[in-house]
């Protein structure tokens, strides 16, 4: 090895101590070339007990997608399962990891499903990917488009409210309550009251002894009299 590639191997086994995890640096920390150090790593990586393999067939099947997760996010997931599973050679057909795909989706995405049933038995990765990015951005544009609707519905209905609740001319209306009037003041109604009655009833009395001795009084009663002069 020349003092070339003596710097190119140093380089690579320094980039490999970055990158790899704490639990990996003890199995590679003995190694000289950067060669030996990848080949260390990716026997670990590739190489699966069967509890492993069985956990990560158990994910791989059992993934769904998140609430609030992209697409390409639940597909980087799922794939990367998938990548592990073949590096320890346990690799699914394509059209098995396009199942797994819309096996995990939402209900949302329903009619996409029943519209690639007529491909069914050409189902692979490569339609099932970009035809999942399409319809995730049409579900996004009519879910804001509903969101724009209700809220617009729900400001008219707060301004309809308002306007219902405003008085005439824009001014609030007092609430008028009538006051019970004070006792003296209710006793001074009552006096009035009472004098106004004694004065009609003393022109009455009057007006009763000046026709007793006319004619005319045989015609009236003294109660019909009343009511006339008051």
């Amino acid at each position: 090895m020349n003092e070339a590639e003596r710097k190119k191997n140093d380089e690579a086994l320094t980039l490999l101590f970055l990158i790899a995890e704490d639990t990996f640096l003890d199995d590679i920390g003995d190694c000289v070339r950067a060669r030996d150090a990848w080949n260390c790593l990716k026997e670990i990586h590739t190489t699966f007990d069967l509890l492993h393999v069985l956990q990560l067939i158990r994910e791989f099947f059992s993934i769904n997608m998140k609430p609030n997760e992209s697409i390409q996010s639940n597909l980087g997931r799922l794939m990367d399962l998938h990548r592990k599973l073949a590096n320890g050679g346990y690799a699914f057909p394509d059209r098995e990891v396009a199942l797994v795909i819309l096996l995990g989706l939402p209900r949302s995405y329903e009619s996409l499903i029943l519209r690639l049933e007529k491909d069914e038995t050409n189902l692979t990765t490569t339609i099932v990917k970009p035809r999942l990015l399409v319809e995730e951005k049409r579900i996004v544009r009519n879910e804001s488009s509903a969101k724009a609707y209700h809220e617009e519905q729900a400001l008219h209905t707060k301004r309809f409210s308002t306007n219902q609740k405003k008085p005439a001319f824009g001014k609030q209306m007092k609430k008028y309550t009538a006051k019970k009037p004070h006792k003296e003041a209710e006793e001074r109604i009552l006096n009035a009251s009472a004098v106004a009655s004694g004065a009609t009833l003393r022109t009455a009395a009057k007006n009763f002894t000046r026709h007793r001795s006319s004619s005319a009084y045989r015609h009236f009663h003294p109660a019909e009299m009343v009511i006339q002069h008051t």
